[in-house]
């Protein structure tokens, strides 16, 4: 109830006499007006579901939401409009340098620098040198080969690949806007971005995300010095971020999603493209894509190295490509590279399983077919955007996967009966696997969730 009157977390701040009062009710509006009863702050009313603040004057009274507020950070801007909250770019500054500071607090896996690599480059330059000669990952020009082609030589096959001239030929305004950090923040400094999340301070509900204006993020990148710094990956692109959108439009090779047949396909993934930036020695460590999804990767600034493994889900496969456990999924994406990476490359049990690697550079877009174990490290400060999608081609070579959970296997052919049968068609098994069952596909959910 409290989440739904939005006060749940909230911080009230009372600025007169530079004396600040912070207060937080852990569950319910009466604690919360109990509590500033108690304190020389302003008068708190309860009024049906909403709560006033009463006999303060202008100026005098500040509310912000704190980082581990039961809302995404979002709302604190909210907040601050709807209070005519005013202040100059030093008391910004200073605002979300306190966020920061919050959130790392609660991250101590962030601020940790046992390997210090900041100051040890050596690794990060020999990957960078060596980056041309060790590319294994074939590459194409998008005028090369025709969409038809492309599905039935990479995408039916589930091979990865690297396109180059996509920014080119589809004349994205990002080529320009986002081709550096210091043109991407002399047009969008002020826009707010996702560098990561923390868990309610209450441990109760979903993780919430931690943003910081683009600007102090760029001079973040620049002067930090841990092992694991922030990566902005960025999955809201909605308020003043869908700027961003009109940036950029998908490769032409990547416009037909299964998960857009309606919106119960859609709610599978809802999310699905990502607006991604991070300075050196950020990244992501191994993993696949989730829902069954492939995906396609453009870069515009900077220099990502990437490796990648064919799908395998034995628990000896994971453990020899360096997945990592739940015991160790909070170690710094860089330390994969000086580990796993090394001993992969040099033993050559890499090239036994499969291994590919490649360096992308701005320009290039890489395919991600679904299933692939990959991990990837930004050289240096890097900028890119990434959708994840079911293309219809995928469907031969995924089938046998998504037939593994069959009450998502029914339903996902019942939909396609429906609104793709020409998909349909295409995949005899598939038609077959729901040939004896008639009844229409449940239109308003997906099994997907519950499976998850």
């Amino acid at each position: 109830e409290a989440r739904e009157r939005d006060v749940d977390g909230w911080s009230m701040m009372k600025t007169q006499h530079n004396t600040t009062h912070t207060h937080r009710a852990s569950s319910s509006l009466s604690y919360l007006a109990a509590e500033m009863a108690e304190s020389d702050g302003p008068t708190v009313v309860i009024d049906g579901e909403r709560l006033r603040l009463k006999a303060f004057e202008p100026g005098e009274l500040e509310m912000d939401l704190p980082v581990f507020s039961d809302s995404d950070s979002d709302d604190d801007e909210q907040l601050r409009s709807r209070f005519n909250v005013v202040e100059n770019a030093e008391q910004r500054a200073a605002r979300y340098r306190a966020r920061l500071n919050e959130a790392l607090a609660a991250l101590p896996h962030h601020t940790q620098k046992d390997k210090q690599l900041a100051l040890n480059q050596q690794w990060l330059v020999e990957l960078r040198e060596t980056g041309a000669a060790r590319d294994t990952l074939p590459r194409l020009d998008v005028s090369s080969i025709t969409c038809e082609q492309f599905n039935k030589e990479y995408v039916a096959t589930g091979k990865p690949v690297i396109i180059t001239g996509v920014t080119e030929s589809q004349s994205w305004p990002a080529r320009t806007l986002w081709q550096s950090a210091d043109a991407f923040v002399r047009d969008y400094g002020d826009m707010e971005l996702k560098v990561t999340e923390v868990v309610p301070f209450h441990g109760i509900g979903k993780p919430m995300a931690v943003r910081l204006p683009l600007d102090m993020y760029a001079e973040y990148c620049r002067t930090n010095d841990v092992d694991n710094p922030l990566y902005c990956f960025e999955r809201d692109l909605t308020e003043g971020r869908a700027r961003l959108l009109k940036d950029f439009s998908p490769p032409s090779f990547f416009c037909d999603d299964l998960l857009n047949m309606n919106t119960a396909t859609r709610s599978c993934l809802p999310e699905h493209k990502y607006f991604v930036c991070g300075g050196e020695r950020t990244g992501s460590s191994m993993h696949v894509d989730p829902v069954y999804t492939g995906a396609w990767n453009t870069l515009t600034a900077g220099a990502k190295k990437w490796v990648l493994f064919p799908p395998g889900n034995d628990p000896a496969y994971k453990a020899a490509i360096g997945v990592c456990s739940a015991a160790t999924k909070m170690t710094p994406p860089a330390y994969w590279w000086l580990s796993d990476y090394v001993r992969l490359r040099d033993s050559g049990e890499g090239a036994r399983l499969g291994m590919i690697e490649c360096t992308q550079l701005p320009g290039e877009t890489i395919f991600v077919p679904a299933g692939w174990w990959h991990c990837v490290l930004n050289l240096e400060f890097s900028i890119a955007i990434t959708q994840n999608l079911i293309p219809p081609a995928s469907l031969g070579v995924l089938w046998e996967e998504i037939s593994l959970v069959p009450a998502f296997a029914v339903w996902f052919a019942k939909t396609m009966r429906k609104h793709r049968p020409d998909v349909l068609a295409m995949h005899p098994a598939i038609a077959a696997y729901i040939a004896d069952d008639l009844t229409p596909a449940d239109e308003d959910s997906s099994p997907f969730a519950a499976h998850a």
